[in-house]
């Protein structure tokens, strides 16, 4: 193992480093993002932050960026699929969005996306909060002889009554959980275990329990799917499946795979295999939106007649959505390519 390597007074600042957000670790705004994703929102700022000094703005003065998937995988170390959770994570939290660069007809390919990042909502519980992060070496100090996982937390402007004098002067006790709490004591964890316990707490019956069971997991079905690399579909799409699935998870399960379905099936009568996320990068195709239209235009034909079979339906309108995304590729790849204009400069350098 090679010498540990202090650092010294002249070194300690003559490193570079990305600057990491304090509030994405204590706001309860951003709390359901992973730590992916919030490295992720950390790289993307300095990605912003190189556009602007470029000014690299639209037509709305607005600041974007470019960041391919390719760069993305390699920076973050992690493959396709986590980076494209990564996206549905920020954009659900409405700090990312995409736009298509358009098609340069003249390269023969598509633009890059264009990436907006949103700023960082930050409250004045939030700012709280980090400064009680900055000062917890302070309070250890304070807290020394208090049983573990409990502390003392000064209310300063709290009038001093019963109380709070029975905790302590001028001072509000708050238990954490899984502490060792006085005798007689009890937390809020141990009150509802004992609830549950009671005799007289009402037991569920199965159908209640399944449908319990359904809403906690169709709640989360979006990110669960793309996370375990179930599917290429955005996150949008698939939180429109669990919304009109009728509360039942497994129904919502057989939409999405009727969509995959419909792909693999144009992709047979289209004799032409294509990768989801190329649709977009390289032939200006809004695929997300395509199929979150023709998906909500399938469920909505439900309330105008009746269906006997959802899943039937999805195939069939998205089979023939995925053939005619097909068929704008191949009419893209088979268009000749805009020949290369030569620029003479006889005349300028010669004269007339």
């Amino acid at each position: 193992m090679s010498e540990f390597k202090y650092f010294k007074l002249d070194r300690v600042y003559n490193e570079l480093y990305y600057q990491f957000p304090k509030v994405l670790l204590v706001s309860e705004t951003y709390k359901h993002l992973d730590s992916d994703a919030k490295i992720a929102y950390m790289l993307f700022k300095s990605r912003l932050e190189f556009a602007a000094k470029k000014k690299q703005v639209d037509e709305e003065g607005n600041v974007y960026f470019t960041f391919t998937l390719a760069e993305q995988q390699k920076m973050l170390h992690r493959g396709k699929q986590k980076v494209l959770n990564i996206h549905a994570q920020l954009e659900k939290a409405n700090l990312l969005q995409k736009k298509s660069g358009g098609f340069n007809k003249a390269a023969g390919k598509k633009n890059p996306t264009r990436l907006y990042l949103a700023e960082l909502e930050v409250t004045e519980n939030d700012i709280y909060l980090v400064e009680e992060i900055d000062r917890t070496g302070d309070e250890q100090q304070e807290n020394v002889d208090l049983p573990h996982g409990m502390k003392f937390i000064p209310r300063e402007d709290e009038e001093k009554n019963a109380e709070t004098l029975a905790a302590h002067d001028g001072m509000k006790f708050i238990p954490t959980s899984n502490v060792d709490l006085p005798h007689g004591m009890k937390n809020g964890q141990e009150l509802y275990n004992n609830n549950l316990n009671n005799k007289d707490t009402k037991r569920l019956s199965k159908d209640e329990e399944k449908s319990l069971q359904d809403k906690l997991l169709l709640e989360d079905f979006a990110e669960s799917m793309i996370a375990g690399n179930k599917t290429f579909l955005p996150s949008k799409v698939l939180t429109l499946l669990a919304s009109f699935s009728h509360g039942e998870f497994e129904t919502a399960a057989n939409y999405m795979k009727a969509i995959h379905n419909a792909k693999a099936n144009a992709e047979k009568l289209e004799d032409y295999h294509f990768m989801y996320e190329d649709v977009e990068e390289k032939y200006g195709i809004d695929i997300d939106n395509l199929i979150y239209f023709k998906t909500k235009k399938a469920i909505f034909k439900e309330k105008d007649e009746k269906i006997r079979n959802m899943d039937n339906l999805i195939f069939r309108y998205l089979t023939d959505l995925f053939q005619d995304i097909i068929r704008q590729i191949k009419a893209t790849e088979e268009a000749p390519m805009a020949p290369e204009v030569e620029v003479s400069l006889h005349n300028w350098l010669e004269g007339d």
